[in-house]
């Protein structure tokens, strides 16, 4: 463990520039081992995992023995380790905190669905953070080659390095990447300069991956919700897949020279816990996440947006650009119309074009030949992600037990007279009694029952809704009739109380009556005796 005094939480701006800074010491930030020095020391760096617009990744493995503690990383396990380069123009120590404890509490809300951050390090240069690595690709990688198998690993035909080919790259610092594609607005161009292959005329995944895609974007989503967090940054790259334990062994080896440590190393103890299953989707990189204001203001926040221009909902780019859990929602989306179709529903030459789209004020359209054979119910869930109105959206929470989530993306056969066809991005809403069992829009006393439209709502959800119904209805009707209970019970009191009072008076006049009587027989009595 290091030891002296740590710096202040937030070092000065000028910091950056003194690359020759000695900064010592050790804190913890939202239950995150923050420590001063050169990661070096502790770490060995393998080869580039990624780059973002203000970091860098790369595949990194903790050494075991003297200094690896009990706290923080575990040691011979495959990491990522992001870098925050302090000379670039936008770096924030602020930011970087901001982001540990955004992913710190992420790990809480949804412990097995994010990639976990065990330790953070700073030098002069830079910040750095290391978190699991989930080597299995990510679900943009997924979209592009048309899904996976139920291991995880990449679809029939896909090309895919050996492991003994990806410990080799490893140990010489080499990525696995293809050749850069041509520039252009659309992440799914940009990541292959060929079309996404067609699934029954489209590109994307089967419906099934699709879903648990889905589910599992929507389950993280709830929780950092309800956690009080906003993402801001929803999208395919930052969904990864776990991976293989062939492949993770291979990694730790290429970092290491080869040695890949025993099970029974006391120096290089494994990661505690089973590991997640090799197609297990981890959330990473939550650096344009935002804490929510706490009541009673608006749960948005206010300011410039962040994230990713083709995932960015309309509020977004409006002159507060409000950012909230709708946003979120918003974004999932977006991800799931291209895990369907292999294509964004706003997609452009550049990003100006992109924003452009976006703000004109028309639906996405769910339409066309890339929607050939995606079902009615999947159609729905999308259509009601991206409602432009922020207010008409589903929570991450009603979104996630929409009936084609919950179904694992098995559509049932059904009859479909009578069901109008989505138009746009407005999805059908019952009303009504209906919309009051099933979460529509409430019609007028003219409205109507509904006609059904949409799709069937589960048993459990209906029955929750009619238990608050009638939770409703019964609080109304206590207000109503309370009053008229108690003046009730009041008269009925003031009569058992008249009762009361007359039966006493007769009890009194008899015994009055009694006492009469006996005075007036006493002297008859007297005589009768002499």
């Amino acid at each position: 463990m290091l030891t002296g005094t740590p710096p202040p939480d937030d070092p000065p701006s000028a910091l950056p520039q003194l690359a020759s800074t000695v900064l010592v010491g050790e804190k913890v930030v939202a239950g995150v081992p923050w420590r001063y020095g050169d990661p070096a020391t502790a770490f060995a760096f393998g080869r580039q995992l990624g780059a973002g617009s203000r970091s860098l990744v790369k595949l990194a493995v903790k050494r075991g023995g003297e200094g690896a503690g009990s706290s923080g990383a575990p040691p011979h396990t495959p990491l990522a380790c992001k870098r925050l380069s302090k000379a670039h123009p936008r770096f924030s120590a602020v930011d970087a905190r901001l982001e540990v404890e955004a992913t710190s509490a992420a790990v809480s809300a949804a412990p097995g669905a994010v990639a976990v951050l065990h330790e953070v390090w700073e030098d002069g240069d830079a910040v750095y953070l290391f978190s699991d690595a989930a080597l299995g690709g990510d679900l943009l990688d997924a979209l592009v080659a048309g899904g996976r198998d139920e291991a995880g690993a990449p679809p029939t035909g896909a090309p895919a390095a050996s492991p003994t080919a990806a410990a080799a790259a490893a140990a010489a610092g080499e990525a696995l990447t293809p050749a850069p594609p041509p520039p252009s607005s659309s992440p799914i161009a940009r990541r292959t300069a060929a079309p996404p292959p067609h699934r029954r005329g489209r590109g994307g995944l089967p419906e099934p991956a699709a879903a648990a895609a889905g589910e599992a974007v929507l389950l993280l989503l709830a929780r950092l919700h309800a956690a009080g967090w906003v993402h801001r940054d929803v999208k395919p790259e930052n969904f990864l897949y776990w991976g293989g334990e062939d492949a993770r062994v291979a990694a730790v080896a290429g970092v290491l020279g080869g040695r890949v440590p025993a099970e029974g190393d006391a120096a290089a103890p494994l990661a505690a816990g089973p590991p997640p299953h090799p197609a297990a989707l981890m959330a990473v990189d939550f650096g344009s996440a935002a804490r929510l204001p706490p009541p009673p203001a608006p749960p948005a926040i206010i300011g410039p947006p962040a994230g990713s221009v083709p995932y960015l909902a309309p509020e977004q780019l409006g002159p507060a650009g409000a950012a909230s859990p709708a946003s979120d929602v918003w974004a999932a989306g977006c991800l799931l119309h291209a895990a369907l179709t292999g294509g964004l529903p706003f997609d452009a030459a550049d990003d100006e074009a992109t924003l452009a789209a976006i703000s004109a004020g028309h639906g996405a359209s769910l339409a066309g030949p890339a929607w050939d054979g995606v079902s009615a119910p999947a159609r729905h869930l999308v259509a009601s992600l991206l409602d432009r109105d922020p207010g008409g959206r589903p929570s991450a929470v009603e979104a996630g037990r929409h009936p084609w989530i919950t179904r694992g993306g098995v559509v049932e056969a059904a009859p479909t007279a009578g069901r109008r066809p989505l138009r746009g991005a407005a999805a059908p809403r019952p009303t009504g009694m209906v919309g009051l069992v099933t979460g529509g829009g409430g019609g007028g006393g003219g409205g109507g029952g509904g006609d059904g439209d949409g799709p069937p709502v589960p048993a459990a959800v209906v029955a929750t809704r009619l238990a608050a119904a009638s939770g409703r209805l019964k609080a109304a009707a206590a207000v109503k009739v309370a009053p008229a209970l108690g003046r009730v019970r009041a008269a009925l009191a003031a009569r058992a109380d008249r009762r009361r009072d007359a039966a006493a008076k007769t009890e009194a006049v008899a015994s009055t009556t009694a006492q009469l009587q006996r005075a007036q027989t006493a002297p008859a009595r007297r005589a009768g005796s002499e």
